[in-house]
C-alpha cells in the first residue's frame, strides 16, 4: 500500500504532465506557427513587389516642391548658356517661386554666367516647371533676357 507522501508525490506528478501538454503545442502548434509566419510573409512581400505607382490601376503623384522646381529650372537655364559651367544662381529663397498647382511652378530669377567673349553677365530668366505624369520635367514659356 503506498502512503500519503507518495500518493501526494503521484498525484503532483500527474498534474504537472497535464499542465506540460496543456502548455506545450507540441507538433501541431509549430506547424500553426510556421504557416502563420509563411502566410505573414507572404501578404508583406505580394504588398511590396508590384509597381507602387499603379499596382492597383490608380496613379499616385509625389508632393513637389519649390526647390525641386527651382533645380530643375536651374539645369534648362544652364542648357541655353554659352558657359554654364560659370553659371552662379542666387538661392531659391532669393528667387521667385510661385506655385500653381502640385505640379506647376512659376520661377522668375537671374543668373550670372560667362559670355561668349569671358566676361561675367547678369541674365534675367524665368519659366514654367511642370512634373509631367509620365515622369518626365518640362520647362514652358521659357524667357532668358541677357544684357
Amino acid at each position: 500500500m503506498k502512503t500519503q507522501d507518495e500518493l501526494n508525490k503521484e498525484y503532483h506528478e500527474k498534474l504537472y504532465a497535464a499542465q506540460m501538454k496543456k502548455h506545450n503545442p507540441g507538433k501541431n502548434g509549430i506547424i500553426a506557427v510556421a504557416v502563420i509566419t509563411f502566410v505573414v510573409f507572404f501578404v508583406v512581400w505580394v504588398g511590396c513587389s508590384g509597381n507602387s505607382d499603379t499596382s492597383d490601376g490608380l496613379v499616385y503623384s509625389r508632393k513637389y516642391t519649390k526647390l525641386d522646381a527651382w533645380v530643375n529650372a536651374q539645369q534648362f537655364v544652364k542648357n541655353h548658356l554659352k558657359s554654364p559651367a560659370s553659371a552662379d544662381f542666387p538661392s531659391a529663397y532669393e528667387s521667385s517661386v510661385i506655385v500653381e498647382s502640385d505640379t506647376s511652378f512659376l520661377i522668375g530669377s537671374y543668373v550670372d554666367a560667362e559670355n561668349s567673349f569671358g566676361g561675367n553677365m547678369r541674365s534675367n530668366w524665368s519659366c514654367r516647371i511642370v512634373f509631367e505624369p509620365d515622369g518626365m520635367v518640362s520647362c514652358k514659356d521659357f524667357q532668358l533676357n541677357q544684357r
